[in-house]
């Protein structure tokens, strides 16, 4: 599918420049090309070369290139110009989605059902039969088409409202938990083993109700926080000790800010957290009992502790001069999305909140408590209950 990208304007009220230069009087000379993240470095240069080769080519109207530059932003200070450029051109590429959640998991219902950890997506196990259910040759492989050509290129669009899961998101953080693990011999994420069963699985089997890699205790799901996936009105599940079994939780936050890498890319974080990063590659399926398997923070049971994924990008400009205005045009041409290990996610959002990349909010704390926490945590919630333990 190809998107237009409209070019966006800037500067027009610039007045007329005396003794132009070389480059903004060659009707020839169109612009420049390739610019990764807006360097301001990288335009210098192709402006150079562009320059030098009608030099070469005998032009002696040609300035320094400091002045060659200037003319072109029409007196405007450039570095400043190049930026508000490239930033009204991102804003314009926010609305190139390349792909959505329903190529992958079909229609919005469905969407909604896997992210509370139902469909056979999170039901079945991998089975040895070629004829039978198998992750790394059915939706496996629509997954990773789907990183290479749309998570990693351009934008994956946000899942809908019908998935209530991830409507609000008050503190900028999405988590998902999942407590069992259906991939085998995978390095150490999660003990499933082979052999596969041959059907729908004999007791005993090695992959039946594996467990993932544990990186969290579960301290209690508050079933108030999520009806829509328990479909209960009220009630909680208390975890004392390890009575939740190995669990594994991972997640992603973002910035205020809608033209950051992380909130322009929060559904590409979603896409690799969920169903790249961890159903693909790790195998892990299944919600703890009373809450989704994802959903935003506020949705999900309080945990000790979670580890995290950072969105960036790498974005390519294309810079357009229109002669009759005396000013640059900017555009997205490609990007490269990158997902990267940020360790844990509540020092993460820590650190936007010290960077004034969110604003912080208290209740952060409480669902994410800290190593060795849930016993205090447990206690505090159920006195709000009106409940005491002895």
């Amino acid at each position: 599918m190809k998107f237009q990208v409209t070019s966006l304007i800037f500067l027009s009220s610039i007045p007329a420049i005396v003794q132009a230069g070389c480059l903004s009087e060659d009707p020839t000379f169109t612009g420049v090309s390739d610019i990764p993240n807006c360097s301001f470095g990288r335009f210098k240069r192709r402006v150079n070369a562009a320059r030098a080769a009608r030099v070469a080519a005998g032009d002696t109207s040609c300035k320094k290139l400091k002045h060659e530059i200037n003319d072109l932003f029409g007196g405007a200070d450039p570095y400043a110009s190049l930026r508000e450029a490239c930033g009204e051109a991102i804003e314009a590429s926010t609305n190139n989605v390349l792909g959505s959640f329903e190529d992958i998991l079909f229609d919005e219902r469905l969407t909604k059902e896997f992210y509370d950890g139902n469909t056979d997506i999170n039901q079945q196990v991998q089975q040895r039969r070629p004829s039978a259910y198998n992750l790394n040759t059915d939706i496996g492989n629509e997954i990773i088409q789907f990183h290479k050509n749309v998570a990693k290129k351009g934008i994956v669009e946000w899942p809908s409202e019908c998935v209530e899961n991830f409507n609000s998101c008050e503190m900028n953080t999405v988590m998902c938990c999942w407590v069992t693990d259906r991939k085998a011999d995978n390095n150490g994420n999660g003990d499933c083993a082979t052999p596969y069963p041959r059907g729908s699985g004999p007791e005993g089997s090695n992959c039946v109700d594996a467990d993932p890699a544990d990186n969290t205790d579960v301290c209690y799901a508050d079933h108030e926080r999520s009806p829509q996936a328990n479909h209960v009105e009220g009630g909680f599940t208390i975890f004392d000790g390890e009575a939740e079994g190995p669990s594994h939780c991972h997640g992603f936050a973002w910035s205020d800010d809608p033209l950051s890498a992380s909130n322009r890319f929060m559904g590409n974080a979603l896409f690799y957290v969920s169903l790249k990063d961890h159903l693909r590659d790790r195998g892990y399926v299944r919600n703890v009992p009373g809450a989704p398997m994802c959903g935003c923070l506020e949705q999900m049971p309080t945990v000790s502790r979670s580890d995290c994924t950072e969105t960036t990008a790498k974005d390519t400009f294309d810079f357009s001069y229109d002669h009759d205005q005396d000013v640059f045009t900017a555009q997205v041409v490609s990007t490269k999305v990158n997902f990267n290990d940020c360790g844990s996610l509540r020092e993460h959002y820590e650190e936007l909140v010290n960077e004034g990349e969110v604003e912080e909010n208290d209740e952060f704390s409480t669902l994410i408590v800290g190593d060795d926490q849930c016993t205090d945590s447990i206690d505090t919630f159920l006195a709000d209950q009106g409940i005491e333990r002895i």
